[in-house]
């Protein structure tokens, strides 16, 4: 049995855990970095009487409770070396057998492999990976033709810095798009965009807004905390004001943009973090904050025993943070190790991290409150951190709220993922109320929030009276009009409305309030009712403003 991919633990790894291989007595070679040839000389040497694997570069052989690591392998220069099973007709057949039984296909590209950077919590950011190799256009345009022509709309490239080499990658959103208006497909382009180049990358995602094939815009900060940027080996490449303008800029052009956070960095505390997590708000950023929990990766410096102890990590073990599992028919499930506390960082610390990631991304990026916050901020000059902080005390002070329930749920299921004796809780949550729905945990808080939407904003305006001095009229107005600008499940879309006054040049163009009678329509998806269906766009969209409605016009 050989063992490959990104999970085998490598030499250094295996050092300091040699009993490792207790717990897996049926592997026979472990095949380290990159696989292609590696795996290719193992199979012909068992082609051989006697087969000596030791010969080979980039594996271990194991023997009983012991190992011999090779000489390691070279990074393969030209991906051409790689064959790809989009050409030679290896997945023909599959597509044929599976299209006829009606499965929907997504496909995989690597128009690019490595990474410059070495940030800490990453596999690929080991020096085996620093040198960036790129897939010839020729082959990579092939299988995008291939992929166009065979219906399917969903490419993830696992290039992990799409837009590094700006011109070459220009030519191959260009191709995209060209495939797209022949076939109609793809439709969707996911990858990682570069980190550094978010302004000068503006072009190509204009390309692929074009015909939609672009999602949104990455602006990978991980922290905002420079301790922490520090420990992993990371740097913010925008300042404050960059970040504000490069904000602008795409949100002008109507092109979604969002940010990465990882909770539970080294150094992070837990007001840092809230702290952060406002700041990007402060600086514009209201789309989507993708908060992410830290798994230690065994092949990064959180799997080294000496990087543990510098930092204090604890982890815990638990089944894969993945919202929506598919039961496997053999039970068994991925796992990972958690972070859940570090020397600037305690568990119940982490607790409260998680729940005010929760908060933010529920009622701020989920659009419950945005359009409430961000009146306050411009008109009434109250930070999101004060907003959000007094929110948060208030959702624990009401626990018979919507809000302070949801609060509780979340608590209650993050608690047991991270103290039950072995792991089987699954990290999303399931709601029953709508047929069984499982995501994540703003989803969910956004079904409950949308369902009771009059009493979630009655206990809203309640939450507003006793913790800011807002003119009462204006209030009720504002909530009115935050109300109306969420996806109703039930509503029919589009339909017209309209309020006393201008919020939406207050809170897009800081201009100053007015009195007056505005008339607005609205449009949105129509859901018929169904709460389900509409959970699970949430999270497909949650990058270009998930529950909120698409204000067409705006007259006085």
């Amino acid at each position: 049995i050989v063992f490959g991919g990104k999970e085998p633990p490598n030499e250094q790894w295996l050092s300091q855990n040699p009993e490792w291989y207790n717990d897996y007595p049926y592997l026979d070679i472990i095949v380290h970095g990159e696989g292609e040839l590696t795996f290719e000389e193992i199979l012909l040497e068992n082609l051989k009487d006697k087969p000596d694997y030791t010969i080979i570069e980039g594996c271990s052989i194991i023997n009983k409770n012991s190992y011999i690591t090779t000489l390691p392998r070279q990074r393969i220069t030209d991906l051409r070396e790689s064959p790809s099973p989009y050409l030679d007709g290896m997945f023909d057949d599959i597509y044929e057998k599976y299209k006829k039984e009606g499965f929907i296909f997504s496909a995989v590209l690597e128009s690019a492999r490595g990474c410059p950077y070495s940030c800490t919590f990453c596999e690929i950011g080991d020096s085996y990976f620093t040198k960036v190799n790129q897939q010839p256009l020729e082959q990579l345009f092939s299988e995008i033709e291939w992929i166009g022509s065979h219906g399917i709309d969903y490419i993830d490239d696992a290039n992990s810095n799409f837009g590094l080499y700006y011109d070459r990658d220009m030519e191959i959103a260009k191709f995209l798009v060209q495939c797209n208006e022949k076939y109609g497909n793809p439709q969707t382009y996911r990858v990682d965009w570069a980190k550094s180049k978010a302004e000068k990358l503006f072009n190509i995602a204009k390309v692929l807004h074009s015909v939609g094939l672009h999602r949104g815009m990455t602006l990978a900060l991980q922290s905002m905390n420079e301790p922490t940027l520090k420990s992993i080996k990371r740097k913010n490449l925008v300042d404050d004001s960059d970040m504000k303008r490069i904000t602008k800029l795409y949100e002008d052009a109507g092109i979604s943009t969002y940010v990465e956070i990882i909770l539970g960095l080294p150094d992070e505390t837990l007001e840092s973090f809230k702290q952060g997590l406002c700041k990007i708000l402060e600086l514009g950023e209201h789309n989507y904050a993708g908060m992410y929990v830290l798994s230690a990766l065994r092949n990064t410096p959180f799997g080294d025993k000496n990087y543990i102890k510098k930092h204090g990590i604890k982890t815990k073990r638990i089944l894969a943070p993945i919202a929506r599992w598919v039961e496997p028919p053999d039970k068994i499930y991925e796992e990972v190790d958690l972070v859940i506390e570090h020397n600037k960082l305690t568990t119940p610390e982490w607790v409260e991290m998680y729940l005010f990631s929760w908060l933010v991304s529920a009622c701020h990026h989920m659009g419950f409150t945005q359009y409430i916050s961000r009146f306050l901020r411009e008109h009434c000059e109250i930070e999101y951190e004060e907003f959000y902080k007094k929110l948060f005390n208030y959702a624990f002070d009401n626990p018979m709220s919507i809000i302070g329930r949801e609060l509780i749920e979340t608590k209650n299921h993050i608690t047991k993922i991270i103290t039950e004796p072995k792991p089987k809780t699954l990290w999303g949550r399931k709601i029953g109320e709508f047929n069984n729905f499982q995501g994540e945990k703003e989803e969910v808080s956004a079904l409950i929030f949308i369902k009771n939407k009059d009493i979630f904003y009655r206990e809203f305006s309640l939450f507003l009276k006793s913790n800011f001095d807002i003119d009462i009229q204006v209030l009720n107005s504002l909530i009115n009009f935050q109300k109306v600008n969420m996806v109703d499940p039930t509503n029919y879309y589009p339909m017209q409305s309209n309020t006393l006054y201008n919020f939406t040049e207050v809170i897009h163009n800081n201009k100053k309030l007015k009195l007056g009678d505005y008339k607005f329509e609205l449009n949105a998806n129509n859901y018929g009712g169904d709460y389900h269906q509409y959970g699970k766009e949430l999270w497909y969209i949650r990058k270009s403003g998930a529950g909120k409605v698409n204000l067409t016009s705006y007259a006085k």
